[in-house]
């Protein structure tokens, strides 16, 4: 044990002494989080997913009813925070669309308003901007909405049109009025005060949806870590320092427990650099989240060190860790919740280092407050089956060596 702990003093010396890949290690937290900042600051600020985007609409009928309905359009407060309506015409509208500079293109054909009073379908057409995928299918969306609207609108004006015809009006009277019937229940429809309702759900573990995602941000970038784990325990300076101390009798056992401790040293330092980001973040934090976040760094340690024992080839490693990586980050409730998860998959996902922190830090952090004690033994027993597995390997290499230097010459020669 001495022997693995001089080890692993000696490959953070030597980490210090170079301290440039360490500090990379360090900082790339930081630039991701500026990265991701910069792109979801809408939704941060302002609550919005995506900022708002142009489209053009082509007023083809020019009468009253038509310029009303654009202007509510463009003065709606709810419209505005999602698109930015601008009328042109029809040649225009298409240049804009060519040039990607519109989501879509909205026109508005002849006979339009007559066929809002008589009940006629002179549908508007909708060309969508393939570039802008997502913006062209939510402005599709939005005109099909308006459509089912003064569909209802004018349900509700043939009705009031019938109770009429018994009024003892005349037919120029009954043909205004249906006129006038229709053209304020389509306005009516079409000018909401508010398009969207909001509504809250417990679809993230009874906390925010921000500091869900913060959470689990913190648990990725401590999953990424062990990639940069892997590449500092393995530099060719390392290497070398192996081949030396090997001559002096060191094995392979004390290489590979000294790569467990060492990264190790690695995580907890991550761990420490996101959980003070975290807390300047969310304002929260507690000893039992501590205490959950070393277990889970372990954890990784031991499950990154095991993939260096069963692989050889640097590559190999580096590859099966990215599969490690993507598997807890899709199954474990990283990137979204299990809830979301095919009812098939969810059992699984249960057992993720991820999935498994990540409930008990949402219970330590915003529910109980108490040490989540299920999850202190699943990652428990995870690290203790993690390292034991590795102890199998180490033993195995050992006899596989073992065997190869007891063999004869001649027994080699038959072979």
């Amino acid at each position: 044990m001495r022997l693995i702990l001089l080890l692993t003093a000696n490959t953070i010396r030597s980490w210090l002494r170079n301290p440039v890949p360490l500090l990379i290690m360090l900082l790339f937290p930081l630039a991701l989080l500026g990265i991701l900042y910069t792109g979801l600051q809408p939704l941060l600020k302002e609550k919005q997913w995506i900022e708002p985007f142009p489209v053009a609409i082509v007023d083809n009928e020019q009468t009253f009813e038509t310029k009303l309905l654009l202007t509510q359009y463009q003065k709606s407060e709810e419209l505005k925070k999602l698109m930015k309506f601008s009328v042109l015409s029809e040649e225009k509208a298409e240049q804009q669309l060519k040039a990607n500079r519109v989501a879509g293109v909205a026109i508005i054909p002849e006979g339009f308003t007559e066929s809002l009073w008589t009940g006629k379908n002179i549908p508007v057409e909708v060309i969508s901007n393939e570039k802008r995928g997502f913006q062209a299918k939510l402005f599709r969306q939005f005109m099909a909405t308006n459509a089912k609207l003064i569909s209802a609108a004018q349900a509700g004006a043939n009705g009031a049109y019938h109770y009429s015809k018994k009024l003892p009006i005349t037919e120029d009277e009954l043909k205004q009025q249906r006129k006038q019937i229709a053209a304020t229940l389509t306005l009516h429809a079409l000018d909401r005060n508010q398009f969207f309702t909001e509504e809250t759900v417990t679809g993230y573990g009874g906390t925010s949806q921000k500091s869900f995602y913060a959470l689990s941000g913190v648990l990725l970038l401590l999953m990424i870590t062990g990639l940069f784990a892997i590449k500092m325990t393995r530099r060719e300076e390392q290497q070398v320092l192996q081949d030396r101390l090997a001559l002096y009798g060191l094995t392979h056992k004390e290489f590979a427990w000294s790569s467990f401790f060492s990264s190790s040293f690695l995580f907890v330092l991550q761990a420490a650099v996101l959980c003070g980001l975290f807390y300047a973040f969310a304002e929260t934090w507690s000893w039992s989240a501590i205490f959950l976040t070393l277990l889970y760094v372990i954890a990784l340690a031991a499950g990154f060190s095991l993939l260096t024992e069963i692989l050889s080839n640097e590559n190999a490693v580096l590859g099966a860790a990215i599969l490690f990586t993507a598997a807890n980050a899709l199954f474990g409730g990283i990137l979204f919740p299990v809830s979301l998860l095919p009812e098939s998959l969810q059992p699984a996902s249960s057992w993720t280092l991820t999935n498994i922190a990540q409930e008990g830090l949402l219970q330590s952090l915003f529910s109980s407050g108490d040490l989540p004690i299920g999850a202190t033994i699943k990652l428990a027993a995870a690290t203790v089956i993690l390292l034991a597995a590795k102890q199998l390997l180490i033993k195995l290499k050992k006899r596989d060596l073992w065997a190869e230097h007891s063999q004869s010459p001649s027994t080699a020669y038959d072979s």
